[in-house]
């Protein structure tokens, strides 16, 4: 009878590293889905950053020439280009402050998505730990469930 109860505990064993393997299946899909997200972001981020550094230099070079071109025809007396060269400054600087305002918001994404990717590798060793040992456990409970049937079966012969 002995042997009944080892085969219970190896069934409940079978099913708790059943529900350890689907949790950390589930959990390496998270893991997956967050490094796509952080490599989209990081891209997204360089991306932008590119695009406006581009977009910048050339809204810059457009708005100089602009303004040479009329001091130089006498559209734009000195007051007026120093104005205009003013302009062209603050504008530069908001759209660097946008910059670097949007860097900013991508880096904490980045930093939180990293935090989730964080915990989520301690989950997947925490599980991968706990499957092993549940392993070495049904090893044990296996060997003994096969002494406890030797056991128990009935001896025929002489001797």
């Amino acid at each position: 009878m002995g042997y009944a109860l080892f085969t219970a505990r190896k069934l409940m064993l079978q099913t708790r590293l059943n529900n350890y393997n689907y949790r950390l299946m589930s959990v390496s899909e998270q893991r997956n889905q967050m490094v796509e997200q952080e490599t989209n972001l990081q891209m997204k981020s360089s991306f932008n950053s590119s695009t406006n550094s581009i977009f910048l230099a050339d809204q810059q070079e457009k708005m100089y020439n602009d303004i040479l071109t009329k001091s130089q025809s006498g559209e734009l007396d000195s007051g007026a280009v120093d104005q205009a060269q003013q302009k062209l400054e603050n504008y530069i600087n908001k759209m660097q402050a946008q910059s670097q305002l949007q860097s900013s918001a991508d880096a904490s994404q980045l930093k939180a998505i990293q935090m989730v990717e964080n915990q989520l590798d301690l989950q997947q060793k925490k599980l991968t730990t706990q499957i092993q040992a549940t392993t070495a456990e049904m090893e044990k409970v296996e060997q003994a469930e096969e002494k406890a049937i030797e056991k128990s079966a009935p001896k025929y012969g002489g001797g």
